[in-house]
């Protein structure tokens, strides 16, 4: 008796490694979009959390001792964000008198839909700090992407939370 395989055998082992091929090409690319989702929103939140700190450690710089903050600006979608030292003491961020410490770029297809209050100005005085939210007492932040949608809260009292 002879062993081996039959072409029908070979037929249905083929098909069988296409399939599976593809499903996980598939969720591979939806997991991928997931996870730049997820990291942006902890990238975004993690440098909410920096700038509080900053104005913790009341870090001095070229104009002094300023309150620290989180810039977004009003026109959406958009994929960044600014972080800011407000020499200037007025609560929101000013292109000509305050200090751009760094523009963030968020995930590649990962965007804020939008932002409330809209600009959004979250500052932090130091030394406590306490914060101040533009127009407000709670920020909210929507990031989407296709993958979904995440949304950053942020309490006058510093509560930072993710949803």
């Amino acid at each position: 008796m002879k062993k081996g395989f039959t072409l029908v055998e070979l037929l249905v082992v083929i098909s069988i490694i296409i399939l599976l091929t593809g499903l996980v090409t598939t969720n591979y690319r939806a997991g991928q979009k997931s996870f730049y989702l997820q990291r942006s929103t902890q990238k975004l939140a993690s440098d909410i959390r920096r700038v509080e700190e900053m104005a913790i450690s009341t870090r001095e710089i070229s104009c002094g001792k300023p309150d620290y903050g989180i810039y977004v600006g009003p026109n959406f979608p958009t994929n960044s964000y600014i972080l800011f030292a407000d020499c200037n003491l007025n609560q929101h961020y000013d292109s000509g008198s305050d200090v751009k410490i760094e523009e963030n770029q968020l995930e590649t297809g990962v965007q804020i839909i939008s932002v409330s209050p809209s600009p959004l100005n979250l500052t932090f005085t130091p030394p406590d700090p306490t914060v101040n939210v533009s127009g407000g007492t709670q920020a909210q932040i929507l990031i989407s992407n296709s993958a979904g949608q995440k949304t950053i809260t942020v309490e006058k009292t510093g509560l930072i939370e993710i949803q």
